[in-house]
């Protein structure tokens, strides 16, 4: 990255910092080490949508989510989180979140609608850029939340991926 381009992504992330609300003493805030995207837009639409999930988890509804669902072999995500020993809010900080354009992601991403892709019960979540960034904020947020499920376990089909995403609406919000 040039040293331009890295000045850019620090100020704007330290922007994205003071803008964010504040969070409680303990909380972890997001890795920037995790989020490797292309472009300082990625980057900055990540950090943001980061910060609104960490809120939304903070929520005991929106947590809810983690007992809503199981994994492949019956177990509900919670007990997934458990060996973590973290809240949902500060388990959403530990994945890494990566360009979704390149090998692992860059096929999925290629689908209309798509934002992001992950692996279940993989860490990294595949942000599709253009069609992240244009989301709302509410919905990027929510993005993220959808992705860090599948990191718990979650697989699709079923439930369907609009299914997830209603569910995370009902309990999280936009």
């Amino acid at each position: 990255m040039s040293r331009s381009k890295s000045r850019f992504v620090a100020a704007v992330a330290a922007l994205v910092a003071l803008a964010a609300p504040a969070t409680d003493l303990g909380a972890l805030e997001p890795d920037r080490s995790r989020i490797l995207t292309r472009t300082g837009a990625d980057t900055i639409a990540v950090l943001m949508a980061l910060n609104g999930a960490q809120r939304k988890l903070r929520d005991p509804e929106c947590r809810q989510l983690l007992t809503d669902f199981r994994d492949g072999e019956g177990r509900p995500l919670e007990a997934n989180l458990a060996p973590f020993e973290v809240e949902p809010a500060d388990y959403i900080t530990m994945l890494v979140i990566r360009d979704g354009s390149g090998r692992a992601g860059s096929a999925l991403c290629r689908n209309p609608g798509v934002a992001a892709v992950t692996v279940p019960k993989g860490r990294v979540v595949h942000v599709c850029g253009a069609s992240f960034r244009q989301q709302s904020s509410g919905i990027r947020e929510n993005t993220l939340i959808h992705e860090m499920l599948h990191t718990l376990g979650l697989e699709e089909n079923p439930p369907s991926s609009m299914e997830i995403n209603a569910q995370v609406r009902r309990r999280c919000g936009v």
